[in-house]
């Protein structure tokens, strides 16, 4: 059953409660807006104004608070007759025109045009060759050009990239920082490029280069920590690092193709193909710095598209399906994925598109037994980073302040001074921004995918000479939805120190479905050339009447090398509860410790260690006591986690059981 509703007589709109219709209605009967005199706003609500009448009443019995109120007034009155002393003799101005009297007059000028129109469509090599003419008539280097050697005084600079400095909008990179763009070119001493000699180019003409360093990491200059006779430049003061990612221009690492099909001989590689177009901001602990880095080609792949491309296919979808790429950049995951581990560990960010997050940052977010989450991460770097450029900009203004408030002793009286006025300075640069929670979490499964080799090696890299193979259906059982009831077991095979050497989910205990997990065993023991396992435990399926059994079948080629397989003896004091009538037996608990006690027996060496542990604690305590007085000392938890059970053996088990 639906609800009345109150509904208003003007809009016919309707309302649950009645309180929210009577206060819609004061908005169709409400009285004039209230103007108030120092907010210069208009209020239709009562209590509002009530409440802003009372307080100026109120703020009025007190000169020292009303006088910064009055003063904005008088500001706020002043700005609005001067803008109305404007306009009036804008208006009395003979040439003045309102805004529709323009719109009108311009109407008519349509209406009465007989200006032909051209209906021609304007093609995309029209708007080239006009934004060529366009660049060539005019004055100074244009955006289509390259201006590195224009920025640098006429020299050369090898591989700077244009768009290093303006990237364009719509690519995946924010550039170099303007503070660092200066000391990466002409800076010779900590800049990427240094002198070289110069060379008469193709026209007689001297030409004059610069070259890059043999090194992937670059500091900025030192801080300026004093004014030396003109004004500081501000962006000296917000300088970062830049890390420019060479493998082979510099490590001289040999990287193979990545793709599959490439027709290079043996012992060909990847060869330097200039620098990439654009640069990244790495989000580090404390700033963002400058990632560059180089492209990679391969010869041998460009040279088979070549040929593709020039041959006379008719079907241009078959040409692009087939084609595939020869160029990479050097941080691309497909060339970082082909370098050593010890290489692949110098590079030192993670790319998750536009953005760029630091090792350093995504390692703190593996740190899962801290209790550390994204947004902690996220506030840690907020914090640091708004340290590091707080530091930077007080530097930066104690610097101005001493200079323009030195005293008649100091070297730097009157620098300042004659330079600017106070406070005429340039500002300091605004923080750059963080990357977001979201942007920090695909940074790390990045990381963590490219572990999953490493991850998979240790995995594979599990041997040992016993095994134990067993079964469960309690982890199953909390299964839901669409995959509940389609698996029966997770069987686990571990050796014997207790490392998990593989672990499988099948759907039922048969030959097919464990036949997949037995033969990887034996291919991985078979590549570490490993011995065949002595003993492998089971706790099922290890019996037989006659012939082999089921575990010896699917182990055939460890059973031929001398490979055991035997009921492991949890299993078999499991089986014991088929001769006794009922668990809830009198006697049941006794029987079951006494076999246990026959067939096992505590470690020596570990149930010493124990004891010794345990004297540690307390010396003054349990000197007087021996070792085997100390066995009653020792707590039943303390057993079950620090001492190892061993079998008594075949031939004593037999004897404690008939005794």
């Amino acid at each position: 059953m639906e609800r009345p509703g109150h509904q208003c007589s003007v809009c016919n709109k309707t309302f649950t409660e009645k309180s929210n219709l009577t206060r819609h209605r004061k908005n169709h009967f409400a009285k004039e807006n209230w103007d108030c005199d120092y907010c210069q706003k208009g209020e239709k609500n009562e209590l509002l104004m009530w409440q802003k009448e009372r307080l100026l009443e109120y703020a009025r019995e007190f000169p020292p608070v009303t006088w910064h109120l009055d003063r904005r007034l008088k500001k706020q009155q002043s700005k609005k007759e001067t803008a109305e002393s404007t306009i009036s003799e804008v208006q009395q101005d003979p040439n003045y025109a309102s805004d529709a009297e323009l719109l009108a007059a311009a109407e008519n000028v349509l209406d009465e045009s007989e200006a032909p129109v051209s209906t021609q469509l304007t093609t995309w090599g029209d708007l080239t060759s006009a934004v060529c003419q366009d660049s060539d008539n005019r004055p100074g280097p244009s955006s289509l050009r390259d201006s590195s050697a224009s920025e640098s005084g006429g020299i050369l600079l090898e591989g700077w990239q244009k768009f290093w400095e303006q990237p364009l909008e719509f690519v995946q990179a924010l550039g170099i920082a303007p503070p660092n763009i200066k000391w990466l070119k002409c800076n010779e001493t900590y800049g990427l490029f240094e002198r070289a000699p110069k060379y008469k180019n193709v026209k007689g003409e001297t030409v004059e280069r610069k070259l890059l360093k043999e090194k992937m990491e670059f500091h900025p200059p030192p801080l300026p920590m004093s004014v030396k006779g003109a004004v500081p430049n501000m962006l000296a003061f917000f300088t970062t690092p830049a890390f420019f990612w060479r493998p082979v221009g510099v490590m001289k690492a040999m990287i193979l193709c990545p793709n599959t099909n490439c027709p290079a001989p043996p012992g060909e590689y990847l060869e330097k193909k200039g620098f990439g177009s654009y640069a990244r901001q790495v989000c580090g602990m404390k700033y963002d710095y400058t990632l560059l880095t180089e492209k990679l080609t391969c010869p041998h792949c460009h040279k088979m598209m070549s040929q593709a491309h020039a041959d006379n296919r008719e079907d241009e979808e078959e040409n692009a399906h087939n084609a595939q790429q020869y160029t990479w950049l050097a941080y691309s995951p497909k060339i970082l994925m082909n370098l050593a581990p010890a290489v692949r560990s110098m590079f030192p960010a993670i790319l998750c598109g536009k953005r760029a997050v630091d090792r350093a940052v995504v390692i703190l977010i593996s740190d899962r037994l801290n209790a550390v989450s994204m947004s902690k991460v996220q506030r840690l770097l907020q914090q640091g980073h708004d340290e590091w450029h707080v530091e930077r900009r007080d530097l930066y203004q104690t610097l101005l302040y001493e200079a323009h408030t030195a005293g008649s002793t100091s070297s730097q009286k009157g620098i300042l001074s004659f330079a600017r006025a106070a406070s005429t300075y340039t500002p300091p640069i605004a923080p750059s921004p963080l990357p977001s929670v979201r942007v920090l979490r695909r940074a790390h499964l990045i990381m963590e995918i490219e572990k999953m080799p490493m991850y998979r090696h240790q995995l594979l890299s599990v041997t040992g000479e016993i095994l134990c193979i067993d079964g469960t259906r309690k982890v199953l059982k909390k299964i839901y939805g669409d995959g509940q009831g389609t698996m029966q077991y997770v069987t686990s095979v571990l050796n014997e120190w207790g490392q998990f050497v593989t672990t499988v989910v099948v759907a039922a205990e048969s030959e097919g479905c464990y036949g997949r997990m037995a033969r990887g065993l034996i291919a991985r023991f078979r590549r570490a050339n490993a011995p065949a396992p002595k003993v492998l435990y089971a706790g099922n399926n290890c019996c037989r009447d006659s012939g082999s059994s089921f575990l010896e079948n699917l182990f055939g080629d460890w059973v031929k090398r001398g490979t055991v397989v035997r009921l492991d003896i949890r299993h078999w004091l499991h089986r014991w509860n088929a001769a006794v009538i009922k668990q809830s037996h009198a006697k049941y608990g006794v029987f079951m410790s006494a076999l246990a006690g026959a067939v096992l027996a505590y470690n020596k060496v570990d149930m010493m260690l124990l004891v010794q542990a345990v004297r540690s604690g307390n010396p003054e305590l349990y000197a007087r006591y021996s070792d085997k007085e100390m066995m009653a000392f020792l707590k039943p938890h303390q057993i079950r986690s620090y001492i190892r059970r061993i079998t008594r053996g075949v031939v004593v088990s037999v004897i404690l059981i008939l005794v």
